[in-house]
């Protein structure tokens, strides 16, 4: 389809901005969601997590299309600051020498090398540490959050890049989809 700017920018006047402003909301989901992939993709390179474990950080606020304020869709990709438990990273009870012989330790992998918590006890699931000497001073032991490694601006860079080129790609497609819808074409 050769048509210059001028007359793709008549027709879609002629239209009007809904067409542009379904089309553009569409493909501005698509690419939040192909750089959540992304996003999770990243950290498990880092980090030795379960994907849903940081999809559960992830969330998109999805663009909607607004008919009366042209290009505000208000699509994101956030992410929670929250740490993250090290009972998420694949901790396990193990036997450790110690120097009053063989005790109950607790091992974590958290970037691919398992490593023993010192002082470490699992409970109720979960991985915990004593502060002091009293028995009942204990405190929940977490590891990096997703957030830590999203925060880098080589890999912001990467997701931005990622986001654009999939934006451009099903903006085009979207917008194709909705004017042949409307010229009454299937």
């Amino acid at each position: 389809m050769a048509m210059k700017l001028k007359d793709l920018n008549k027709y879609l006047d002629k239209l009007g901005g809904k067409v542009v402003n379904r089309a553009s909301a569409k493909a501005i989901n698509r690419a939040l969601t192909t750089a959540r992939k992304e996003a999770t993709k990243i950290v498990r390179e880092r980090y030795k997590l379960k994907s849903g474990d940081i999809k559960k950080l992830l969330y998109i606020e999805k663009a909607k299309a607004n008919n009366k304020i042209v290009f505000d869709f208000g699509g994101r990709l956030k992410i929670k600051d929250k740490p993250i438990g090290l009972e998420k990273y694949g901790a396990r009870h193990k036997r450790v020498k110690t120097g009053r012989g063989l005790r109950r330790g607790v091992t974590v992998n958290i970037t691919g090398l398992r490593e023993l918590v010192q002082g470490g006890f699992m409970a109720k699931g979960k991985v915990w540490k004593r502060k002091g000497p009293s028995r009942l001073s204990i405190k929940r032991l977490f590891g990096p959050s997703a957030a830590q490694v999203l925060e880098h601006k080589p890999t912001l860079k990467r997701l931005r890049k990622l986001g654009e080129a999939r934006y451009r790609e099903e903006f085009s497609r979207e917008l194709a989809y909705q004017l042949q819808r409307r010229s009454g074409g299937r």
